[in-house]
């Protein structure tokens, strides 16, 4: 499913549509390894196999999402102490709006967070709820030296329950992730531009 502001891919990476969104990297997860095996498995699986979180017990909703939004303009203004707060705040919120918050990760100017979805709710509204308290609280307690703004819309995918785990680890080393990108485009600018093909007439296109 992909919801507003974004469009999906069957390939390995998902390019989005919408402008700032791009270069968001959506490579398949990897594997979970360490801390998420045992108890915290089965207690992850108990909030996936449990009832609706707004208690509908007529229901049986085990909606998942995964949703990434962006700073306006990309601006890179979610540095690692400002990580816990805004993990927290958005973990409050959503439980507000009567979802279960799996995982939230970050990098500097993107956040992805992993929802489960009651029957009675729609995600453009819980997004909406996590983006602009987010915000507002944020400005309201000058946590950032300038303010906190969100670019509009966000890219959404649905995800089978067994890709939980796997995307818990994806989303959660989103900064170790992007931390490497800065190497890879000094190594990509470095590298010399290929000779331009000749067109036909004998005239290199342009």
């Amino acid at each position: 499913m992909q919801a507003a502001g974004g469009s999906g891919s069957a390939g390995n990476r998902f390019k989005p549509a919408c402008g700032g969104l791009a270069g968001v990297d959506c490579a398949q997860p990897k594997p979970l390894r360490g801390r998420w095996t045992g108890v915290k498995q089965r207690g992850l699986l108990t909030s996936l196999f449990g009832p609706d979180p707004l208690g509908q017990s007529h229901c049986c909703c085990k909606l998942l999402v995964h949703v990434v939004w962006s700073t306006d303009r990309r601006c890179p203004v979610l540095g690692r102490k400002f990580e816990p707060w805004l993990r927290s705040t958005l973990t409050a919120k959503a439980a507000e709006a009567g979802c279960l918050l799996f995982a939230t990760g970050m990098a500097d100017d993107h956040v992805h967070v992993l929802l489960r979805l009651p029957s009675t709710v729609m995600l453009s509204t819980v997004v909406q709820k996590l983006k602009g308290a987010s915000s507002y609280e944020c400005n309201r307690q000058k946590l950032l030296p300038g303010r906190l703004q969100w670019q509009r819309g966000y890219w959404a995918e649905t995800f089978a329950p067994d890709g939980l785990l796997p995307l818990i680890g994806y989303v959660s080393a989103q900064r170790e992730h992007h931390d490497c990108e800065p190497m890879r485009v000094l190594s990509e600018s470095a590298a010399p531009s290929p000779s331009p093909e000749p067109a036909a007439g004998g005239l290199a296109e342009r």
